[in-house]
């Protein structure tokens, strides 16, 4: 509904990413190539937490470490990782028209 969409996006903030209890999660970028991009290092980055926390405790970043990090990395155009996820994307949906 147009009411949940505003509370997703009021939740959201400025942040990339929304995880939402037993629904997954949103993300956003300032095109599609960044959005799939933060999905997929969301997705990464958990695999990493969740392993290493199999090792015990683990010690995480600071808010200001992140937002550092974020301002780094955040805005690097995803160009060679792009053309690597359509090629994947094309093999595993070989009808998929061209763009």
């Amino acid at each position: 509904t147009r009411e949940e969409g505003a509370r997703v996006a009021r939740n959201l903030g400025g942040a990339m990413a929304n995880l939402m209890r037993g629904h997954g999660a949103n993300v956003v970028g300032d095109n599609i190539p960044f959005a799939v991009r933060a999905m997929i290092e969301l997705r990464d980055n958990v695999q990493v937490q969740l392993a290493a926390q199999s090792f015990g405790r683990i010690k995480t970043i600071t808010e200001e470490e992140a937002r550092s990090t974020a301002r780094t990395f955040g805005r690097t155009w995803p160009r060679r990782a792009w053309n690597t996820w359509v090629t994947k994307v094309k093999q595993v949906m070989p009808d998929l028209k061209n763009y």
